[in-house]
């Protein structure tokens, strides 16, 4: 798997502007070829986001549209450019989320 962090800064005005579209950032990140989890995560001075896909095409593509959904949808004067990172996974554990019958 590949995952992508987009780091963003002084930002503050930027997550509060994205708290209240979580359906369109919902639409455009799953439905990326490979997609397997997303994350975003609010800081004190903005947050970052977390993308995990099959294979770096896939992040790739998230980065794309992430990008242009920026782009289109926030002022210009709550942009700050991503510190992005990026790399393949050496170990990932997720918690079982299967529910378990009382006995």
């Amino acid at each position: 798997m590949h995952v992508v962090i987009r780091r963003y800064e002084n930002a503050v005005s930027l997550f509060d502007l994205l708290s209240k579209r979580e359906d369109d950032i919902r639409e455009i990140i799953t439905s990326v070829p490979g997609f397997r989890g997303y994350q975003i995560v609010r800081t004190s001075t903005g947050g970052f986001s977390v993308t995990t896909c099959d294979e770096k095409s896939g992040t790739d593509e998230s980065n794309r549209r992430a990008a242009e959904w920026i782009r289109l949808n926030i002022p210009e004067e709550a942009i700050r450019p991503a510190m992005v990172e990026e790399g393949d996974t050496m170990f990932s554990w997720l918690a079982e989320t299967s529910t378990r019958t009382p006995r």
